[in-house]
């Protein structure tokens, strides 16, 4: 389905990483899993030959945020289709296509881990809120790693949901040396056999670079986790 969107919100989240809330009448009645993703356009954005430029990108918002739909996106580059995100203001216009994709939630829920890597998190983001939404009573976990303390994506948010849902627990970790930093340091494939070998029974969600995501389903087959319990997104 495509539909044309208002921005009706932008907020930053880290200096690299803007999160855009769309919004267009009748979306009350939008169904998509978490996990999935629209295709975006800016109306006037496009390449050198005329063809507008269109990219994916994943829903960060829950199907029961009603009302609207986010997209957390990174600006690596001064050019190309997320910089022009990252300059749309409150009122601009957006169109999607969607949703679409086949990475998402799988029912009935057991106990359950997320594992990010960078802007990874924005996809896994739509399926931990939606759980907590549901109310989910089972142990959800988000293993974060980034590179310094100043891409924590969702840091204020997620601390507010750890708040409210006790069995909701993030650990972040970092890979860079940062002396100010108390939380774990290192890349998520070194924490996993500590803290998930007596949880190798548990759903693995993962998303991230290509490389990470590979090199996580490797370390958790290590560990004894089937890979039928591992599902995996990379960007």
């Amino acid at each position: 389905m495509k539909y044309e969107g208002t921005v009706v919100q932008v907020r930053q989240e880290t200096p690299r990483v803007k999160t855009i809330r769309v919004s267009w009448p009748g979306i009350e009645a939008l169904q998509f899993v978490p996990g999935q993703f629209f295709m975006l356009s800016i109306p006037g954005f496009v390449n050198q030959a005329g063809v507008q430029v269109r990219r994916a990108y994943s829903i960060a918002s829950a199907p029961l945020d009603k009302g609207f739909v986010e997209f957390t996106i990174t600006s690596k580059t001064p050019t190309g289709l997320s910089a022009r995100a990252h300059e749309l203001k409150v009122g601009d216009a957006l169109s999607l296509d969607g949703p679409a994709g086949h990475f998402g939630l799988k029912r009935p829920v057991k106990d359950i881990a997320f594992i990010a890597g960078g802007s990874g998190v924005s996809s896994l983001r739509a399926m931990y809120r939606q759980l907590l939404l549901e109310g989910h009573p089972g142990p959800i976990t988000l293993l974060f790693g980034f590179h310094a303390p100043e891409d924590f994506i969702f840091k204020d948010e997620l601390a507010e949901l750890q708040r409210r849902h006790p069995n909701f627990k993030v650990i972040p970790t970092i890979t860079t040396d940062d002396p100010a930093w108390t939380g774990k340091r290192g890349r998520v494939t070194e924490l996993i056999p500590q803290l998930f070998a007596d949880t190798k029974d548990s759903d693995f969600y993962l998303c991230g670079p290509p490389a990470m995501v590979e090199d996580t389903i490797k370390t958790l087959a290590g560990i004894g986790v089937a890979r039928h319990r591992i599902f995996r997104e990379v960007w």
